[in-house]
């Protein structure tokens, strides 16, 4: 499996300014989308299967406290002790208040991997993610996701971009049963 990196139409990103301005007349800041790649490149390296996704947790946590979340913000759940795998590690929650008024938003994405995607090495080549391990698989389902919502967390805390509460939930054991 590959996970390209093409544009979509109207979506800016790769030849953006440094200073990731806002898009001329709508407001928006522009994402760093050089970073979102190599964030997602790195999660889709660390071993996490199902029941085994403490290092990749762990590494979601150590981006949120470089970001400045307070660790009072962060925590882990107990659904791997509820769960018939058992597991290593709980689901990852990290709840903001808000800067404005308006309902909480939730953002997700599960940590585990099929056992297939162990041993990955994301490798990028031209415009497509694959893994330089023809014996693995990609683990793009679902660390692509949790660079996705991880990213968005980075953004809104390093640019302290204006939000609603938000909660980014990183469940554990979703490819074995949902018992995150």
């Amino acid at each position: 499996m590959a996970v390209s990196t093409r544009r979509k139409p109207g979506v800016r990103g790769h030849e953006r300014s440094a200073d990731r301005s806002a898009r001329p007349g709508s407001g928006a800041p522009e994402p760093d989308l050089r970073r979102a790649l190599a964030v997602a490149m790195e999660l889709m390296a660390i071993p996490g299967r199902s029941g085994e996704e403490a290092e990749v947790a762990q590494y979601v946590v150590d981006r949120l406290r470089a970001a400045g979340i307070p660790q009072t913000c962060i925590q882990f759940d107990q659904a791997h002790r509820r769960s018939p795998l058992g597991g290593s590690v709980g689901s990852l929650v990290c709840k903001l208040p808000g800067t404005q008024r308006g309902p909480r938003r939730l953002l997700m994405a599960h940590l585990d991997t099929v056992p297939l995607c162990v041993g990955a090495r994301p490798v990028l080549r031209g415009r497509m993610v694959r893994s330089g391990n023809k014996q693995s698989g990609l683990g793009a389902d679902d660390r692509a996701g949790v660079a996705a919502v991880l990213c968005a967390a980075l953004e809104m805390a390093e640019r302290q971009l204006p939000h609603p509460p938000v909660t980014f939930f990183w469940p554990v054991q979703e490819e074995v049963g949902l018992f995150g």
